[in-house]
């Protein structure tokens, strides 16, 4: 069994503070495991890295139909993301991680 992408990016962060300046990649793409724009918002707003996700499986069961549900299934993301960003506030998990 594998992790979820908030463990992912919970140990993501923990080798950002270990290794420090020696860091070679500081951007972090979240997939797999998201599955709406609420579960992208926390997990970049949970990332210490500049991230950015993706919603493959979403994306193509909605690209499967005509070319508008699929216009229509990427505005309401995205819209939903600006939303977000602008009124919700993500809670930091407490304790070790």
């Amino acid at each position: 069994m594998g992790h979820t992408a908030e463990q992912m990016v919970l140990l993501a962060n923990r080798l950002a503070e270990a290794l420090g300046g020696r860091l070679r990649c500081r951007q972090l793409i979240i997939s797999g495991g998201v599955g709406t724009f609420l579960d992208g918002y926390y997990l970049t707003g949970l990332s210490q890295l500049p991230a950015l996700y993706g919603q493959a499986s979403a994306f193509l069961r909605h690209a499967r139909g005509d070319y508008d549900t699929l216009r229509r299934y990427v505005q309401r993301q995205a819209d939903g993301l600006r939303l977000a960003r602008r009124y919700l506030r993500i809670r930091k998990p407490e304790g070790p991680q």
